[in-house]
């Protein structure tokens, strides 16, 4: 299946383009983090351990989410403020 990652400020090395998106094909069934295991594979800078917030449709969801043919899938890096 194949999916589309979108990749949000300093997660756009996972996807290697200035623009932060990539097209991916990906097994049936494939969860998020699989996919993060992916990124790392084509980014060895990436590190899938550091779980970003994953966003589908405009809500978060978890890592064990399983993705559907066509989804978009936007990686925000975890920041904290205060």
């Amino acid at each position: 299946m194949r999916i589309r990652v979108v990749a949000h400020g300093l997660l756009t090395v996972a996807v290697q383009d200035p623009g932060g998106a990539v097209d991916l094909a990906v097994p049936d069934g494939s969860d998020i983090q699989q996919v993060l295991w992916i990124l790392r594979d084509r980014s060895p800078v990436f590190d899938p351990r550091a779980a970003p917030v994953t966003v589908i449709d405009g809500a978060q969801v978890p890592l064990d989410r399983v993705l559907q043919d066509g989804e978009e899938v936007h990686l925000y890096p975890i920041f904290g403020g205060g």
